[in-house]
Order: structure tokens, then C-alpha cells, then sequence
């Protein structure tokens, strides 16, 4: 009996530990009064309310939002956010050997008031989806329990299936895994080929479910509703659309030579316009114009022109991302906008406290946060350019290589995939920088002293 109680005992001390800090990296949205919305997070909580398909961007982040405000409150889909990212980040920790309790408490409390961490858990996005899906596959990595392997193969699966970028994402970390496995026999011999396997089956898994769930509402096969539209915006935003349509259009028909005049040059205009794009002209929207639209792009990559300029751009444009991770200032979602309107249409217990929000007032502004985090930014890489070693052959090793990739390989999937450079976009994960230079330095300090792992929970 005695041994039942002392099991429960520990069990709610580390529920409490974990629940503690998942109250701490709400800490942007306790000081909002509410949850920080975008205008995306209107069309999430619509997704998840009415089971309607988005046209730029699945649907599963909107069934948690629903499911987990339990249908009381926004707050409650907050919290299990943020406990869901403490968990899998405690788990992440202690695989570089730093059982210490209060030195992770210590290390994840820094994460969520110096790092931009707890400004991507405060919001009602998927951008959260990112780094949790990062984590857990560096758990799935290292996990010997089943039981865990199990947890961490789920929430891996659907963290990839709430964001479109995350499937690229997740690709490029499997080939790195392979790479390492195939051409680094040091840090290969750490990564198991069953380990891969899982990451492969819940990548694949992820990629089934938003192509079914793409064909079940308009009978194509596709990763997004929107198609070929959005690789058009983001041509749009290079600059790269115009230069191809002057050239080409005299040479084949596109539709879309009728507009050229007329086309934007932001892509937030092109796509969200509903006036005045000629994406929505002649009764079409972004569903119609997708296979319209495929001519193009067929034609724009053949051409080993624009091939090039694509991919010179593109480059460009992933190292902007990599530098720009600031969030500068939370705008202001009033009573006409897409937020407000979700939530006075499916969660009206919400309404009052939502008006009452900073961001609703006026929005605030984050310019401190983004100096102060900056600092911490490039403290954290100049110890990492100073102490890590590509040579070094431990578990501490790879999981610093991973995330430190993570946030490369983040910059290049929205350079390469999406128009336009946001801070919000790489802020999602640039904070895995402090995290590793952190964890480094801890776990390199508890190797060398006997005594700094002797609490464990």
C-alpha cells in the first residue's frame, strides 16, 4: 500500500513540476489577458468548429483548438499547448544527462522568460506544432521505453499534419538522420535504422492525413487545398512571376496574362484580396484556379532561367528568415476582425476577456523582448561556435546538431516555400539556440561533477 502511495506521491510531483512550467511559458499570454491571436487563428478555430478545409493550411490544428478548450475556453487549448512543449522539452533535457530537477526547472524557466518560447506558446497558430515536432523526434531518437517510443510517435505524427511546412521539415531532418547514419560512423552509431524507421512511418502517417483530408473535401491529391496558388504567390513576392509572364505570355496563353497589369505586387494581396486579385476574378477562387495555375509553374521549372533565379532568391530569402526571427509588435485584433468573430461565433464565454486583452486594446509592443532576446541569441552562438565539437561522438552531440539544424533547415523550407520573410515564422524555433548552448553547457558541467545528477524526477 505503501508502495501504491509513494508512486502516486511522485507522480504528482512531477505532474506539478511540469504544470508549473507550462504556467510559466503562458507567460506572454498572461500578460495579453488572453491568448495572442493572428488573423490565422480566426480561421483555425473556424476550421476546427464547422470541420471546414482551409485552403493554405490543414485542419488538424484547428480540431485541437476545439477538442482542448474543452469547450469552455481558448485558455484551456493554451495550457495544453504549453504542457505538451514542457513535457516533451523535460524529456529532450534529460536525454542529454541533466536529471538535476532543479537545474532543468532553472534551464526551462530562462527558455520561457528570455527566448521568443514562450511568445509561440502564448498564441492561438500552429507555429507551435514546429518545435514540438522537432523535439519529439529527437525523443523518438533516444527513448528506450515502448510505452514512450508509443507518446512521442503521436504526438510526432500529429504535430507534422498541423502545419504543411512541417512536412518538409521533417523530410530534410530524415535525410540528415540518414546521412549521418551512412557518413558519420561516430555519430551514426548513436542512431538506430528502427529509430529512422518510426520518424519515416509517423512522416509518412502525417503526409497520408493531409492528402486525405485534402481529396475527402474537393476529390484532389494534394497536400493543401490551395494547391499551385500559393507557389504562385510566393513567385509573386520574388518578383520572379512578372518577369516570366512578360516573357512567356506573348509566346503561350495563361489565363493569367488577361490580369497581368493587374496582378499585385504582395503577395498577401494576391491571395487575400477578394475584390480586387485577379486570383478571384471571373467567379474563380483558389480551389478553381490550382489546376489553372500548373501550366505555369510546369513551364516556369523547366525553364533552367528561372530555375536558377528561383533558387538564387530562394537562398536569399532562407537567410533573410534565418536573421529575422523579431516578433517587434503584437497588432491589435478588434471587433471586425477574423479572431474576434470565431470566437464570438464558438466560444462566446471567451468574448468578454478577449476584449478585454491588450491586443485588443491597442496591440503591445515587443521591442524590448526582441533586443533582449537577441542578445541571448547571439550569446548562445558565439559559445557554440567556441565549445561544440563536430567531432564528438555522445548523444549531448547529435541532439545539439538536430536542433541547431532544426532552425537552418526551418529558414530554408520557408525560403524555398513561402512568400514573404515573417519573424513569427523562425521565431518558432530560433530559440533552440539558447537551448542547446544551454544544455551543452549544464551537461557538460554534470559530466565533470560527480554529484550535480543525484535528483531525479
Amino acid at each position: 500500500m505503501s508502495s501504491i502511495i509513494n508512486f502516486i506521491q511522485i507522480l504528482l510531483a512531477k505532474f506539478l513540476f511540469l504544470l508549473i512550467l507550462a504556467l510559466l511559458f503562458c507567460c506572454h499570454a498572461f500578460y495579453n489577458k488572453f491568448p495572442i491571436v493572428t488573423s490565422d487563428s480566426g480561421a483555425y478555430i473556424n476550421a476546427g468548429y464547422i470541420n471546414y478545409l482551409l485552403e493554405g493550411r490543414p485542419m488538424f490544428y484547428g480540431y485541437f483548438l476545439k477538442f482542448f478548450s474543452f469547450k469552455e475556453s481558448l485558455w484551456n487549448s493554451v495550457l495544453v499547448q504549453s504542457f505538451i512543449l514542457v513535457f516533451v522539452l523535460n524529456k529532450v533535457i534529460k536525454i542529454c544527462g541533466i536529471n538535476n530537477t532543479r537545474s532543468r526547472f532553472l534551464l526551462m524557466t530562462f527558455i520561457a522568460f528570455f527566448t521568443s518560447a514562450s511568445v509561440v506558446v502564448s498564441q492561438l497558430m500552429a507555429d507551435i506544432a514546429t518545435p514540438i515536432m522537432l523535439l519529439c523526434i529527437i525523443w523518438i531518437l533516444f527513448e528506450k521505453k515502448l510505452i514512450l517510443n508509443i507518446i512521442a510517435w503521436i504526438l510526432l505524427t500529429y504535430s507534422i499534419s498541423c502545419h504543411n511546412s512541417n512536412v518538409v521539415i521533417t523530410l530534410l531532418i530524415i535525410v540528415l538522420l540518414i546521412s549521418l547514419k551512412i557518413l558519420n560512423s561516430k555519430k551514426g552509431e548513436l542512431i538506430k535504422f528502427s529509430k529512422i524507421g518510426l520518424i519515416v512511418l509517423a512522416f509518412v502517417f502525417a503526409t497520408g492525413m493531409l492528402v486525405m483530408s485534402v481529396y475527402k473535401d474537393c476529390g484532389r491529391v494534394s497536400l493543401s487545398k490551395g494547391g499551385n496558388v500559393f507557389m504562385i504567390a510566393k513567385l509573386l513576392d520574388d518578383g520572379l512571376l512578372k518577369q516570366f509572364l512578360n516573357q512567356q505570355c506573348d509566346r503561350k496563353y495563361y489565363p493569367l496574362c488577361n490580369h497581368i497589369n493587374n496582378i499585385p505586387q504582395d503577395a498577401i494581396f494576391f491571395l487575400w484580396d477578394y475584390q480586387n486579385s485577379p486570383l478571384y476574378k471571373d467567379g474563380n477562387n483558389m480551389f478553381s484556379r490550382s489546376d489553372e495555375y500548373s501550366d505555369i509553374l510546369k513551364d516556369f521549372f523547366k525553364s533552367p532561367k528561372y530555375l536558377k533565379k528561383y533558387i538564387i532568391v530562394s537562398l536569399y530569402n532562407s537567410v533573410k528568415q534565418l536573421c529575422n526571427f523579431q516578433y517587434e509588435k503584437i497588432s491589435s485584433e478588434t471587433k471586425d476582425s477574423s479572431p474576434y468573430v470565431a470566437i464570438s461565433n464558438f466560444m462566446d464565454k471567451d468574448l468578454s476577456s478577449f476584449s478585454n486583452a491588450r491586443q485588443y486594446q491597442s496591440g503591445f509592443s515587443l521591442n524590448h523582448f526582441d533586443l533582449l532576446f537577441t542578445i541571448v541569441i547571439f550569446a548562445s552562438l558565439i559559445y557554440l561556435v567556441q565549445t561544440y565539437s563536430f567531432h564528438s561522438s555522445n548523444v549531448l552531440s547529435v541532439v545539439v546538431l538536430i536542433l541547431f539544424s532544426g532552425v537552418i533547415l526551418n529558414a530554408i523550407t520557408m525560403g524555398y516555400f513561402n512568400g514573404g520573410v515573417f519573424g513569427r515564422l523562425e521565431a518558432r524555433v530560433i530559440w533552440f539556440i539558447p537551448l542547446a548552448a544551454i544544455v551543452h553547457y549544464m551537461a557538460m558541467h554534470s559530466l565533470s561533477n560527480p554529484f550535480a545528477n543525484n535528483n531525479h524526477s
